[in-house]
Order: structure tokens, then C-alpha cells, then sequence
């Protein structure tokens, strides 16, 4: 299944199904040398990694990646099976990150001195780390698939140019 909108002018990456670390790493040496080459901007890298690795770690380690961009702006789409908890808690992370993006940079300080438990992961931090490096608002939302389980779906969108 595409991953990316016929819309998208240059596709940089698009995988779908199991992600092991060693995929990770292969992607992620593609996105740095783009960015590396001034295809795409560092902070564009990061927000891909994240997105991985919360795919890879929280979202069951199998889905959806692309990374593409249209005209103006470059968006990572991540798409993975998901339970109607795990959607509601992710879709109010990001609508949390996107109402506080101003003070991001002092959440995430104060997030990262706490002490973490034992049994809660760290999805949480990765979402608002992403809205910080995107500088757009990040996109959390569901589709219902043919067998009626649920897809999460995570959009983050940012400037060609570096904003941050």
C-alpha cells in the first residue's frame, strides 16, 4: 500500500512492513546523506528517526514510512496497526504538543530530568520532540482498515528551509 500522496514531488524514502534496526539504519544513512547533500534540511533527519523509532518501539514494529515533499514543505508519514487506546493517547499528545509548542523547549527540559518509570515508555517525549523540530502542527489520526482493526496514523510536515 502507498504511503506517499501522488502529490509529492520527490519521494526520499517510502517502506512498508517490518522495520528491524538494521532497516532503521540503512534509512537513516540515506536521510543523512541527503541532508548532508542539502536535499534536506538536519532537522528534517531527526524527526524521521523519531518517527522510526516510535514505529519501530511502540507501534509494533511493522508499518508505514515515507518521507517526501511537495513545493513547500517536507512531511514524514508514519502508519502502523494501533489499539483505540493507544490512537486516543497518541492523538492527545500531539494535540497537547501543538497547543504548548511555544514552551516545547521547557516541557521537554523538564521531561527528560524526571525520572522514568519502570513500566511507561517514552512515546510521549518523542511526540513533542517532533512538533518542536517541525514548526507546523503534527497530525495524529486514525483509519478504520477492512478488518476493523485501527491504523494510527502521524503526519509531521516542515519548511524546506531550516525555521528553527
Amino acid at each position: 500500500m502507498n504511503n506517499t500522496p501522488e502529490s509529492a514531488k520527490e519521494v526520499f524514502i517510502e517502506r512498508d512492513g517490518e522495520i528491524s534496526a538494521d532497516d532503521a539504519d540503512v534509512m537513516y544513512a540515506k536521510m543523512r546523506a541527503l541532508a548532508k547533500s542539502g536535499r534536506l534540511p538536519k532537522r528534517a533527519v531527526r524527526v524521521f528517526i523519531e518517527m522510526v523509532q516510535n514505529l519501530r518501539l511502540h507501534g509494533g514494529g511493522s508499518g508505514r514510512v515515507s518521507a517526501f515533499s511537495d513545493s513547500n514543505c517536507i512531511f514524514v508519514r508514519t502508519v502502523n496497526a494501533a489499539d483505540e487506546e493507544t490512537v486516543k493517547h497518541v492523538e492527545s499528545l500531539a494535540y497537547f504538543a501543538n497547543a504548548h509548542a511555544e514552551e516545547l523547549p521547557s516541557i521537554i527540559q523538564k521531561r527528560r530530568a524526571m525520572p522514568m518509570k519502570q513500566t511507561s515508555d517514552s512515546a510521549g517525549l518523542g511526540i513533542l520532540e517532533i512538533r518542536r523540530l517541525c514548526g507546523y502542527d503534527l497530525q495524529a489520526s486514525s483509519m478504520a482498515r477492512a478488518d476493523g482493526h485501527l491504523e494510527l496514523v502521524i503526519v509531521a510536515r516542515m519548511n524546506h528551509k531550516s525555521i528553527l
